[in-house]
């Protein structure tokens, strides 16, 4: 988890923070968190990463039995940070989660967004299972470094079927299940992206040579 600033954590959020067997979060979400577990509405993390110094002092009560993971860096933001400490867990590197889900980072200003974004990025290239961010009404995922074929399956009931796809580099990019498919494009900035696009199946398909975001937007269930 990292989101500094947020106010309130939904339901959703909290179903599926306390149904992990691994919740970590930043050093800046840690005390949203605190408030939440003092309620007994969600769980304690398993790992905290950051500074740890700036960590407010009633959370460090809070969170006596969290794995600290002290990560100070200059060069690289909270998200970041606190994905490479996730990453390097045995159970990460042993594929025994199924995926990672972040929740926050991806609201608020554009530069820290892109920088959310790049966390994904960089994160994806060292683990095996997919990332997925939940923020707002976005569901974010990249779709690989190397490229290959994906099926995603939309639930029609959880989502708007509001969608996109957007190049990281200069990948070549066929998608079907959309109102406006692909059919073999180089996409990048400057030329042929995605956005506002509409899934119109239960199922999209997409084949790509490089990385690319795809996102979903999610009904009002946030």
């Amino acid at each position: 988890m990292d989101d500094q600033g947020r106010q309130e954590i939904t339901q959703l959020w909290r179903n599926l923070w306390n149904g992990a067997s691994i919740r970590a979060c930043t050093n800046n979400s840690a005390e949203l968190v605190c408030c939440y577990a003092h309620n007994n509405e969600m769980k304690a993390p398993t790992m905290i990463c950051g500074e740890i110094d700036q960590l407010h002092p009633e959370a460090k009560k809070c969170f006596t039995k969290a794995n600290l993971c002290e990560y100070c860096s200059e060069e690289k933001n909270h998200l970041t940070r606190c994905l490479e400490c996730v990453a390097q867990l045995p159970e990460i590197q042993g594929r025994k989660c199924d995926c990672i889900v972040v929740l926050g980072g991806f609201s608020g200003r554009l530069d820290h967004i892109l920088g959310d974004l790049n966390a994904l990025f960089s994160t994806q290239v060292h683990v095996k299972i997919p990332i997925y961010a939940i923020d707002g009404n976005n569901l974010i995922t990249i779709l690989t470094h190397e490229g290959g074929k994906f099926e995603i399956l939309v639930d029609p009931h959880k989502t708007t079927r509001k969608c996109g796809l957007v190049p990281l580099k200069r990948p070549h990019v066929t998608a079907h299940g959309l109102k406006w498919d692909i059919n073999n494009e180089e996409m990048h900035f400057g030329g042929v992206i995605s956005t506002s696009n509409e899934i119109t199946s239960d199922k999209v398909e997409i084949s790509t040579t490089g990385p690319v975001v795809f996102n979903m937007e999610l009904a009002n269930v946030c």
